[in-house]
């Protein structure tokens, strides 16, 4: 990606609370520490993992669906 700096980008979209998160685990290599670590942070505090599939026929599963969810989160009120 020319121009775009991945940390800030990843945090951009993440900021956005997609309603789910597609994860490669052969994709990790690709992310930079500190942008990997932003993912996995987001994952564990506003994540719930839904199933794993394998991203072709006949390999392990490989890639996690992960749906936010907002009782992962705390509560507006409580965020300042």
């Amino acid at each position: 990606m020319t121009g775009t700096a991945p940390v800030v980008e990843v945090e951009r979209i993440l900021a956005g609370r997609p309603r789910f998160l597609v994860v490669d685990a052969a994709r990790w290599g690709d992310l930079t520490p500190q942008t990997a670590a932003r993912v996995r942070v987001a994952l564990a505090r506003d994540y719930v993992k839904m199933t794993s599939f394998a991203a072709w026929r006949g390999s392990p599963p490989n890639v996690d669906l992960f749906r936010f969810t907002p009782a992962a989160s705390p509560p507006a009120a409580a965020v300042r």
